[in-house]
This record gives C-alpha cells, sequence and structure tokens, in this order.
C-alpha cells in the first residue's frame, strides 16, 4: 500500500496573508473585529481596496517574505513532522499572477522561518489543490473552496478552524487527534 502523504496549505495555516494585506493598506483587520463566514481572499474589494489592487501587492516576492506568521504556525508544523516522515510531506499553496514572484517569496519565507523542516524544497503551487488527492493524501487547509473538491477526488481532509470557513465555532479542535483520524483513514 502507498503510503499516506501530506499538503499542507501554507497561507491561513502558516503565514498570516490577511495580515499581510491588512498591513499593506493600513486596514483593520475584520477577523480581530468579529468578522466571520467570508473570506478576504475571495471578496471582490475590501475596505474601498478593489481585488486587483489587493493581489497587485504580491508580485514581490518581498511582500510575501514579509508576512507574518499565524500563531499556531510553529505548533502545526511541529505537529505534521511529529506524525508524519519528512517525505510524505509537501507544502501545497496557491500562486498569485504572475506565478514566479509568489513562488519565490513563499519559498524564501519556508526558508526564513522553517529552515530545518527543508519544507521549502517541498513545494507545490497550485489553485487546483484536488490533483493532488488520492486514497493516501490528506489536504490541512483552512479554505473550504479547496477541501471540498479534494474529498470529491477521493482525499481525506482536515479543515483548519479559521474565522471565514464552517469550523469557526469549533471548540477544542485537536489538530493531533484530527490528523490521526485522517491518517487512519487513509491507511484502511
Amino acid at each position: 500500500m502507498p503510503r499516506v502523504k501530506l499538503a499542507l496549505d501554507m497561507d491561513g495555516i502558516l503565514a498570516d496573508f490577511v495580515d499581510g494585506i491588512c498591513k499593506t493598506f493600513d486596514r483593520p483587520n475584520p477577523y480581530d473585529n468579529g468578522h466571520t463566514g467570508w473570506s478576504i481572499e475571495d471578496a471582490p474589494e475590501f475596505e474601498g481596496i478593489s481585488r486587483s489592487k489587493m493581489f497587485s501587492v504580491t508580485r514581490d516576492p518581498a511582500w510575501w517574505e514579509a508576512l507574518p506568521k499565524m500563531p499556531e504556525a510553529d505548533e502545526i508544523v511541529d505537529i505534521v513532522t511529529d506524525l508524519f516522515p519528512a517525505d510524505s510531506i509537501c507544502v501545497c499553496t496557491a500562486p498569485t499572477i504572475p506565478v514566479a514572484p509568489s513562488v519565490e517569496g513563499k519559498i524564501n519565507w519556508l526558508k526564513a522561518h522553517y529552515p530545518g523542516t527543508e519544507l521549502y524544497k517541498k513545494i507545490i503551487p497550485t489553485n487546483q489543490k484536488f490533483f493532488l488527492a488520492s486514497p493516501w493524501t490528506i489536504l490541512l487547509d483552512d479554505g473550504e473552496k479547496n477541501t471540498v473538491p479534494f474529498v470529491e477526488e477521493g482525499g481525506h481532509v482536515v479543515l483548519y478552524p479559521r474565522p471565514w470557513n464552517r469550523c469557526r465555532h469549533e471548540q477544542g479542535f485537536d489538530l493531533r487527534a484530527e490528523l490521526k483520524e485522517a491518517i487512519e483513514r487513509a491507511s484502511a
């Protein structure tokens, strides 16, 4: 049987894309103010900033490199590197257009924040994460737009609770337990 693998999302799981956008445009973080149920990344505009203007800053690798970590990022990396062999983890992240600057910035971000893990060597840039779905692959992501098609294509998912997804009110979320359960399903 093939080994169980993990596709680890980056933005919203490890790197704080929303905080980066808010700080770049000097806007308050909507999730700090209680907004839930919608994603800044999918909004046609945010606080008077068009989607095209918002994403124009992502054309600079330095913008990606400057993103702060999500508060739980270190714990997440500790858990996944404990549960999965290094060669069974990839970072599956959605690039922006043009692709090269965002991928360069994301690789450099991973090098800076997690140099001992070599996650920066295992990055798969795609907006179509379901292409990686298999009965032996788990996707850890914060976006339902990614997790639903992944399951439909036969993969397993752990949806990390964030203000913009359906798990936002989940109390006592235990990532280690959720991943262990997903590993069991993928190993069956």
